[in-house]
């Protein structure tokens, strides 16, 4: 009964580590796109002040 509960929270921990590091995974790609868009305006807005 023990090695059989064992295996299972070891399962349970496996399963909490892979969401955790999707998460991060996920968390990583929209802060990359996050950055994208915001530098992008930034550098759209000064091309726009620079032909007044």
């Amino acid at each position: 009964m023990m090695p059989n509960d064992l295996s299972k929270t070891t399962k349970f921990a496996i399963k909490i580590n892979m969401r955790t590091d999707s998460n991060a995974f996920i968390y990583a790609v929209a802060t990359i796109i996050l950055a994208h868009f915001v530098i992008g305006f930034i550098w759209l807005w000064r091309k726009m002040n620079k032909k007044k």
